[in-house]
This record gives C-alpha cells, sequence and structure tokens, in this order.
C-alpha cells in the first residue's frame, strides 16, 4: 500500500471506516471518497503530503473534517465536499457547511486550483469574499444565505432554502454552467426587471457556457429575466412546482400550463420547445433531482489516468472488501 498513487473507493455504499496508519499512503495522489458512508477521515490521512486531488462528495454521515488534516496536505490542489443529491436534502442534518477554519486551511495550500463547498454561515461567506485566492478556486457552490457571490470561475451554483427575491448576480458569473434553486419562497425573478442593459458583445456572452438549470419549488417564481436572451449551450430545464411562472425568455410540457406561457416570437418556442422538462403526480415520471460527483464534472480531464490505473484500482477495491467488510 505504500506506493498506491490512485484510491478510488466511490459509489461503494458498504464503506464505512477507512484504516490508514500514519505514513501508510505516503505516495497516495488521488483519493475519492464520494457517495459512500464514510463518517470519518483517518488522522493517517494527514500524512499523504503528496495527495493533489480529495473528493468528498455526497459523503452525508461525514459531519467534520479533523482540524489541521487539510493545511497538512501541501500538495494539494483539488478539493471537492458537496452533495450528490438534493432529493430530501436539509442543512445541517445532511452534510455540514465548511467552517472558516477549514476555509483558512485551504487558503493556506499554495497549489490549490479547485474547491467545491457549501456555505451555510455568513461568518464562511465573508471568509470566502475576502479571499481573493479562495473566489479564484471556487467551482462549485452550494449556499443556503440570501447572499450574492461573484466569482468569475464559478460553474455551478446552488441555491436552496433561501429567503431572496432574485439571483442577479448570475449576470456576473460567465462561467456558470449549472444553476439549481429550490424551496426559495420569496424568489420571484432570476434576473431582475430592473435591469436594464443594452445588446453588447459582453452582454451576448452571458450564459455562454450556461447547460442546465434547475427551478423546484419556487412558488412566487414568476420570470427569468424581462428580455429573451442566447443560450447557446443550454441543454435542459427542469421546472417543478412554479405555479406563477408565466413567462420565459427562452423557450422551455404540462399542456395547461405550458399554452398559457407568452412567447415574445414563435421562433423562441420552437427553438427551446426540446429543453423542457415537466413532471406531474399524473405522469408516473418521477422529478430529475442533479446528481453528480467531481469526477463526473472532469472525466475527460482524468480519463487517460484512469485507463492507465484501471487495473491497480480494480485491485484496490477488492483489497477493501476483502480487509474490512
Amino acid at each position: 500500500m505504500y506506493a498506491l498513487r490512485v484510491l478510488d473507493s466511490s459509489q461503494n455504499a458498504k464503506l464505512s471506516k477507512l484504516h490508514v496508519g500514519e505514513g501508510e499512503l505516503i505516495d497516495l495522489q488521488y483519493l475519492n471518497l464520494s457517495n459512500t458512508n464514510i463518517c470519518e477521515l483517518p488522522i493517517g490521512i494527514k500524512s499523504c503530503t503528496h495527495l493533489r486531488t480529495l473528493l468528498l462528495d455526497g459523503t452525508e454521515n461525514l459531519k467534520a473534517i479533523p482540524v489541521g488534516m487539510l493545511s497538512s496536505l501541501l500538495s494539494l490542489r483539488v478539493f471537492s465536499w458537496v452533495p450528490t443529491r438534493y432529493a430530501g436534502f436539509n442543512y445541517g442534518s445532511s452534510v455540514p457547511g465548511v467552517t472558516v477554519l477549514l476555509l483558512e486551511e485551504l487558503e493556506s495550500l499554495k497549489h490549490l486550483q479547485e474547491i467545491s463547498v457549501i456555505i451555510l454561515t455568513i461568518d464562511s461567506l465573508n471568509k470566502l469574499k475576502s479571499s481573493l485566492k479562495l473566489q479564484s478556486c471556487i467551482r462549485r457552490l452550494v449556499m443556503g444565505l440570501p447572499e450574492a457571490i461573484f466569482s468569475q470561475d464559478l460553474q455551478d451554483l446552488s441555491i436552496i432554502n433561501c429567503s431572496i427575491k432574485d439571483l442577479t448576480c448570475i449576470v456576473y458569473i460567465p462561467r456558470l454552467r449549472f444553476l439549481f434553486a429550490k424551496d426559495c419562497p420569496s424568489l420571484e425573478e432570476i434576473i431582475a426587471s430592473d435591469l436594464r442593459f443594452e445588446p453588447s458583445e459582453e452582454n451576448l456572452s452571458m450564459f455562454l457556457h450556461l447547460r442546465q438549470a434547475y427551478f423546484f419549488k419556487l412558488p412566487n417564481l414568476k420570470n427569468i429575466c424581462h428580455k429573451a436572451m442566447a443560450f447557446p449551450s443550454l441543454e435542459r430545464i427542469y421546472v417543478h412546482g412554479c405555479p406563477s411562472l408565466r413567462k420565459l425568455p427562452l423557450s422551455l410540457e404540462k399542456e395547461e400550463w405550458w399554452n398559457q406561457l407568452e412567447w415574445d416570437d414563435e421562433a423562441t418556442k420552437h427553438v427551446f420547445s426540446s429543453k423542457l422538462i415537466i413532471t406531474t403526480p399524473q405522469t408516473g415520471i418521477s422529478i430529475p433531482q442533479p446528481s453528480y460527483t467531481y469526477e463526473a464534472t472532469i472525466r475527460p480531464r482524468y480519463e487517460l489516468i484512469c485507463i492507465e490505473v484501471e487495473n491497480l484500482m480494480y485491485y484496490v477495491c477488492i483489497f477493501l472488501m476483502q480487509t474490512y467488510f
């Protein structure tokens, strides 16, 4: 085990504890525990000074990371600890938010490049907003606070159970590819109608990378934005429990609701009509929920690595099953 460089135990629901002694995984560079039932990280992880990637997405039983562990990972480049499913997700009871201390440890890492975290407290949010380094590294952010966050490098934004009237801040996130909003009863608009802008090269690049949008249980959502905009990369829009939504700047099927929508022109309706998924109890179709890990979002980048270590990873999994279960 001392020469092991890749350990991928993701998707293993039987894994609740990982035994790593001091110095046993000294050469480990990649550790993926996403979607496992791990409840604590072994203190031996602190000696993994060559570790570059630590993925903890969907580890709902993991309530805390030992103090000083992250700051000991001197080579860490990628850290991800966010939910992989949102159905039944409750702040604090399923996946905790990151603390100020944990953010400070991440900030101290010289080689850090990408982080994905949950922000639940004002103190943690203020720490994130005050650190240029953390803002430049943030890629996926899950928030439960009615505060705006501006990061040029943010790619995925989830807003859940927030008292917020609009999400106008997303116009300042040029690389945004995934938007998720759920259980926000005060949310009336995605982009505020009083935001005025004229057509320009900069505005045309808004939402250039947006691929998917999820709008769940937003009873007062009336509008996405006040004028039609281009969404060249859009793949799907999911709408559920938004009875007040009547006009869309794009086009996103429940027949009654669909027929009541107002369109600026027929061309817009036609172009985007395949991109909306509507579900009702009568259809028998389950509501699609976003569910993905960090690894899935950057799979092409690691494809070659995965091929090279495929046999090694296979034996690692067998070893874990034989030893710990």
